[in-house]
C-alpha cells in the first residue's frame, strides 16, 4: 500500500506542477514585460503540485486495493487531471456566470459540478475489464522526463529576470559628462496619500515615524499642492513640469505624449542611470511613462501574477485570506528595487530611481499588524471590515451615495487608510535603510510626495474624483539632501508639484536653458531655500464620463449635474476659487476654513470675479504644445485593472 500511495503522491505533484506552470505561462503571455515575473512559475508549480499531491494521495488510499499496478498509474494521472479540472473549471464557471458563492444559483452550480467530479472519480475507481499494458505504460513513462523538464523550467524562470534586465533596457547606457559629480535622485510617489494623515503634518496618530525622521534630516513643505486630483495628469505634471492644460494627459487622452521632455529624459541626457518602478497602470509603458528610462518595471503587470492564479483566488475567496505577502504591495516593489541595485546599478554613474507605491490606494488592505493598529474595535472580524470596504468600492462611481455610509463605517475606513499609510511608511523606511547600508543615502536627493489625496466621506465624497478640494490636492512633500538642503527646515508657503522639475534643474545645475525657460513653475531653491510667499496654486480636473456611465448601467438614479463637470481651482493669498463648467463656482477662505466647509462666494463676489478673471487669463496663456498624439486602444488587462479600481466602466 505504502509504495502505491507514495507513487500517487509523486504523480499528483508532477501533474499539478505542470498545470500550475501552464496557467502561469498563459497569464505571463499577456504581460509586455513578462520575463520580469517568471519567478512566479516555480511558485505556481509548488502550490499546484502540493494541492494535486494531497488529492492524489487521498485517491491512492482509496484505489490501491482495487487496481493493478499499471492501471493504478494511469488512473492516478487521470484522477489528478480530473481534480485540477474540477478546481480550475469550478473557479472559471463561478467567475463568469455565478460570482456570488453563497447565492442559491451558485450553490446549485457548485453542487452539480461537485457531483460530476465525484461520479468521474468513482468511475476511475472501478477495476478495468481488460488491462492494456502498452497503453498504460505509454501514459506513465513520459512523467519522469516531464519532471526533469519542469525542474529545468523552474531554474530558468528564476534566472530570466536578471538576464532580461541586462539585455532589454529601454535605453542604452550613457556616460557621465566629464568633470561632473552629481547626486543620485530617488523620487517616491505614494499613491493617494493625503498630507493631513502624516504625523509630521500634525496628525494625532503616529502613522509615519520613518518619514518624520526623513523630514528632520531635510525639508518639509507644509502646504504642497498637486496640479490634478488623480493619478495620470498628476504624474504627467511631475514628469514634465507642465500643467494638465499643457500636457493634456487627461480624459479623453490617457497618455503622456512623446513630444514632451520628461524628467527621466533630462537626467538620462546628463548621464544618469534611470530606472522606474510603477504600481499603477496609469503610470506605465502603455501610457508612455517609460520614456527616458533605461529600465522600467510595470509592477502591476507582473507583480500581482501570483494573485491571479485560480487556486490562490479560490483560497482568498473561501477563507477570506488577505495578505500583502502574496500581493503587489510595497514589499514586492522593494524587492524589485533591491534586485535592480544588486544586478544592474552601475556605481560609476548616478542613478535616478522613480517609484510609484500603490499604497494607500483603495481598497485599504494593510497587513494585519497595521490593520489592527488603528481600528477603534480591533476584534471586529476582518471579513466584516473588508465587506464594508468592498461595498464602498462598488459605490465609488456614484459618490453621492456617501450619505448611505454611516459614521462608524467611515471611521472604520479611515482607520484602515491610516493602517495603509503606516505600512507604506515602514516599507519606505526599509528602502531608505537599504540605501544607507549601501552607503548611497547621503549622496542621494530623496523626494517623497504623493500624486493626490483621498476623500473618505469628506464633502460627502469617496475616492479621488468629482472635486478639487484640499483633501485631494494637499499632498505631503519632503526633500532630503544633506549636501544641498538644510536639515529640519519647514516651509510654510504654498508650493505646487509643477515646481519640482525646475527645482531639480537648479539644485543639480543641469544645463537645460530652453526647457527651463518653457516651464511654468518656479524653483524652490537657490543658494538658500527660498519660496515666494504668494505664488498662485492651480489645479485642473476633467469630467469623469466613463465613471458615470458605469453608474448608469447599474440603474442608479443620479443627478449627474453635480458630477458631470470639469473643475479648475486657483488659490492665492489664502483664498481659493473653484471654477465649475456648470457655472456653480465656489470660493473658500482657507486661512479660517481649511476644511472648505463654507462657500463664501455670495459674500465676496468681487474677490471671486477677480480670481476667475486671473484663472481665465492663465488658461488662455497655457496653450497645449501641438496636437495630441494618437492613443492606441487600451489593453484588456489594463482595462480590467482600472475597472477594478473604479476608473472605467
Amino acid at each position: 500500500m505504502r509504495s502505491k500511495v507514495w507513487l500517487a503522491v509523486r504523480i499528483g505533484a508532477v501533474v499539478g506542477a505542470l498545470v500550475g506552470a501552464a496557467e502561469c505561462l498563459a497569464l505571463l503571455l499577456r504581460i509586455p514585460s513578462w520575463p520580469l515575473d517568471t519567478p512566479t512559475i516555480p511558485v505556481a508549480m509548488m502550490i499546484y503540485g502540493f494541492i494535486a499531491a494531497v488529492m492524489a494521495g487521498v485517491w491512492g488510499l482509496a484505489a490501491w486495493r482495487r487496481l493493478d499496478h499499471q492501471t493504478f498509474q494511469v488512473r492516478t494521472v487521470m484522477c489528478t487531471l480530473l481534480a485540477m479540472t474540477y478546481l480550475l473549471g469550478g473557479y472559471w464557471i463561478h467567475r463568469w456566470w455565478s460570482p456570488q458563492l453563497l447565492a442559491l444559483p451558485s450553490l446549485l452550480v457548485t453542487g452539480l459540478w461537485t457531483l460530476a467530479w465525484l461520479i468521474g472519480s468513482w468511475i476511475l475507481l472501478r477495476p478495468p475489464g481488460r488491462p492494456s499494458a502498452s497503453f498504460e505504460t505509454s501514459w506513465v513513462r513520459p512523467l519522469r522526463g516531464l519532471m526533469l523538464g519542469l525542474l529545468v523550467v523552474a531554474g530558468a524562470s528564476l534566472m530570466l529576470p536578471s538576464l532580461w534586465i541586462r539585455t532589454h533596457q529601454v535605453l542604452g547606457a550613457r556616460d557621465v559628462p566629464g568633470g561632473t559629480q552629481r547626486p543620485n535622485i530617488l523620487l517616491i510617489v505614494m499613491d493617494t496619500a493625503r498630507a493631513d494623515r502624516f504625523s509630521s503634518y500634525g496628525y494625532h496618530r503616529k502613522t509615519t515615524p520613518n518619514l518624520d525622521r526623513l523630514a528632520q534630516d531635510g525639508v518639509l513643505f507644509e502646504r504642497a499642492s498637486s496640479a490634478a486630483p488623480w493619478t495620470l495628469p498628476s504624474h504627467a505634471t511631475l514628469f514634465t513640469g507642465l500643467y494638465p492644460a499643457q500636457h493634456q494627459a487627461e480624459r479623453p487622452h490617457p497618455r503622456l505624449d512623446s513630444r514632451f521632455a520628461t524628467l527621466a529624459e533630462l537626467l538620462y541626457d546628463h548621464g544618469y542611470q534611470t530606472a522606474g518602478f510603477s504600481n499603477n497602470h496609469w503610470v506605465s509603458r502603455e501610457m508612455n511613462f517609460h520614456q527616458g528610462f533605461e529600465h522600467f518595471d510595470d509592477m502591476l503587470d507582473g507583480g500581482r501574477l501570483i494573485n491571479r492564479l485560480a487556486v490562490v483566488r479560490v483560497m482568498k475567496k473561501v477563507t477570506g485570506l488577505v495578505t500583502r505577502r502574496l500581493d503587489d504591495g510595497a514589499e514586492a516593489t522593494n524587492q524589485s528595487v533591491r534586485r535592480w541595485l544588486k544586478t544592474v546599478f552601475d556605481p560609476g554613474r548616478p542613478f535616478f530611481v522613480f517609484i510609484n507605491y500603490r499604497e494607500p490606494h483603495f481598497p485599504y488592505k494593510p497587513p494585519e499588524a497595521f490593520r489592527s493598529r488603528f481600528l477603534r474595535h480591533p476584534r471586529e472580524p476582518v471579513e466584516k471590515v473588508l465587506e464594508v470596504a468592498a461595498s464602498l468600492h462598488r459605490f465609488a462611481p456614484a459618490a453621492h451615495q456617501a450619505a448611505r455610509v454611516d459614521r462608524p463605517m467611515r471611521q472604520l475606513l479611515n482607520d484602515l487608510y491610516d493602517g495603509e499609510i503606516a505600512y507604506l511608511d515602514a516599507k519606505i523606511g526599509e528602502l531608505l535603510g537599504e540605501l544607507e547600508t549601501r552607503r548611497l543615502l547621503d549622496d542621494t536627493v530623496v523626494i517623497v510626495t504623493s500624486d493626490h489625496g483621498e476623500n473618505i466621506g469628506d464633502h460627502g465624497l469617496f475616492g479621488h474624483q468629482f472635486s478639487v478640494y484640499e483633501t485631494l490636492l494637499h499632498v505631503p512633500l519632503v526633500l532630503r539632501y544633506p549636501a544641498g538642503l538644510p536639515a529640519g527646515r519647514r516651509v510654510a508657503e504654498r508650493v505646487s508639484l509643477v515646481d519640482l522639475l525646475p527645482t531639480l534643474i537648479e539644485l543639480l545645475s543641469l544645463a537645460a536653458p530652453s526647457l527651463q525657460a518653457a516651464l511654468p513653475g518656479h524653483s524652490w531653491v537657490g543658494s538658500s531655500l527660498v519660496v515666494a510667499p504668494d505664488l498662485p496654486i492651480r489645479s485642473e480636473y476633467a469630467a469623469p464620463v466613463p465613471m458615470l456611465a458605469r453608474s448608469r448601467t447599474r440603474g442608479q438614479a443620479i443627478d449627474e449635474r453635480s458630477f458631470m463637470r470639469s473643475l479648475k481651482s486657483l488659490s492665492r493669498g489664502g483664498v481659493k476659487f473653484i471654477w465649475a463648467s456648470d457655472g456653480h463656482h465656489e470660493l473658500y477662505d482657507l486661512r479660517h476654513d481649511p476644511g472648505e466647509s463654507q462657500n463664501v462666494i455670495q459674500q465676496f463676489p468681487d474677490t471671486a470675479r477677480a480670481l476667475k478673471a486671473e484663472l481665465d487669463q492663465w488658461l488662455t496663456a497655457m496653450q497645449s504644445a501641438g496636437t495630441p498624439e494618437d492613443v492606441e486602444p487600451m489593453r484588456e488587462w489594463t482595462r480590467k485593472e482600472l475597472r477594478a479600481l473604479g476608473y472605467l466602466q
